[in-house]
């Protein structure tokens, strides 16, 4: 099917859309399916497929397999997140400020698709800076589609399955990146449909009554993980923005807080003090 015929039928076939969000899902559909449109290997049942899927409540994103996140296209199921639009603000915080270093050790914590870490391996790759990427996450799933991403963009990394609740032997580097979960049970209410059925639960939920459980324990680590200088890169949520502020030792970690581009506290950078 050529990109008319795909492009019509989208527009007859999805349903429960205004015409702003059939517009954007539409074309999000052809930029993802470009290569298979153009060679013509788009069939009516796959198209029909995935029309279906879509009408169901499952994200564009999953139907394709395909999330355009800083200028590249990672591979996405349900076995980890949908990377965001504002996460993009973090990797390009930190890659402003470790595009000055000759060296770089990196540790994702809960790196899911790897969208953070292989956004910023790749770019400094380029500029010739020593670089050296390990990801960590709890699932299996994801760690097999950051495996996928790293041979899709043609970056190395260290793949490390573990939970950081446990015992785990982790590297030391001068740099930590997380986007921990932090959403309680009792947030559900608030949640998009979508996001409830399809994306993996561990990558959003908190067991108990602590949101801010795996910002404590990667500060923790951080403790003996990083090098006197290092430095902890967090997203965060606007919700907990006076409760994490709170628990950041004081002793240890310098802090500087961030806005994302809609005005809400949404990163966080932690600078390991030196030692006096």
């Amino acid at each position: 099917m050529n990109q008319k015929a795909v492009r019509q039928y989208l527009v007859e076939a999805l349903e429960g859309y205004d015409e702003r969000e059939r517009s954007n899902v539409i074309a999000y559909y052809l930029d993802a399916k470009q290569s298979e449109i153009l060679s013509n290997s788009l069939d009516i049942d796959t198209l029909a497929a995935d029309v279906l899927a879509i009408n169901q409540g499952q994200p564009v994103q999953y139907v394709t397999g395909v999330s355009f996140f800083y200028g590249h296209r990672f591979v996405v199921n349900q076995g980890c997140l949908i990377p965001r639009p504002e996460t993009e603000e973090l990797v390009h915080w930190i890659i402003s400020e470790c595009r000055l270093l000759d060296a770089l050790k990196i540790l994702d914590i809960g790196v899911g698709s790897g969208c953070i870490l292989l956004s910023v391996l790749s770019e400094l790759n380029k500029r010739s800076i020593e670089v050296e990427g390990f990801g960590l996450d709890v699932s299996e799933a994801a760690i097999g589609i950051f495996e996928e991403n790293q041979r899709k963009l043609a970056v190395s990394a260290q793949s490390i399955l573990g939970d950081i609740r446990s015992d785990l032997e982790l590297p030391s580097v001068n740099v930590i990146v997380s986007n921990p979960p932090y959403i309680l049970d009792e947030e559900k209410g608030r949640m998009d449909a979508s996001v409830l059925s399809y994306e993996p639960k561990e990558a959003l939920f908190v067991d108990g009554l602590d949101p801010l459980v795996f910002y404590k324990r990667v500060m923790e680590l951080g403790k003996t993980l990083l090098i006197p200088g290092g430095v902890i890169y967090f997203e965060t949520s606007d919700l907990y923005h006076i409760e994490l502020s709170a628990a950041i030792d004081e002793e240890i970690y310098l802090s500087e807080f961030r806005k994302d581009l809609n005005g809400n506290w949404r990163m966080l950078k932690l600078t390991k003090r030196q030692p006096s």
